[in-house]
């Protein structure tokens, strides 16, 4: 068998050379694969985090959208006009809608605090779809405070645009957090 080693270095330097970068190249692999097992914990904390927050918006507008539904249903149905030329009624869907404690329900904490580390978890699409479905819930939340600023009318319409507004983001968005969760 010919030597392939240059015959001015001795066997042990060349064997002690070869160690030290058989070692290199192994602590190196070793600290790469435990970054990247670290990078996937991560990913997977934020994706059920993020999930979670998107679960409990969507679960908080479907509430709201129920009760002003059956606000509305008890509006018209016990809608009657009084002698003196009001009304009378046990339905008050605005006041569903004008409550302010209940909109600060919905939550944005995930979304503003993991934002930097989206992209490294979601793909173009998923991010897409969490960036729409974060802006329409900041739309309702303006104008749900609209409400409290405006005419009788007015305030009706806006609760209108907000019931609908609602109903999009459910029809739309009530898969998101299967997506979410498997990684977009």
């Amino acid at each position: 068998m010919p030597n392939l080693l240059p015959n001015s270095l001795p066997i042990e330097v060349w064997t002690t050379l070869v160690g030290v970068i058989m070692g290199f190249a192994l602590a190196s692999a070793k600290d790469w694969i435990s970054a990247r097992k670290l990078r996937k914990e991560k990913c997977d904390s934020i994706k059920a985090l993020l999930t979670l927050e998107v679960n409990h918006n969507l679960d908080f507008l479907r509430e709201i959208h129920d009760t002003v539904q059956s606000e509305l249903t008890r509006y018209h149905d016990t809608f009657v006009r009084t002698e003196s030329g009001g009304f009378h009624t046990e339905g008050h869907p605005l006041v569903v809608l004008i409550d302010h404690n209940r909109f600060d329900q919905l939550t944005v904490r995930v979304w503003s605090t993991q934002l930097q580390h989206i992209p490294d978890v979601y793909d173009a699409a998923a991010m897409a779809q969490l960036f729409v479905f974060y802006s329409a819930l900041a739309e309702i939340q303006a104008v749900q405070k609209r409400l409290l600023g405006t005419d009788h009318r007015a305030q009706w319409r806006l609760m209108e645009m907000v019931l609908a507004k609602i109903e999009s983001i459910l029809n739309t968005y009530s898969a998101l957090p299967t997506l979410l969760q498997d990684g977009g």
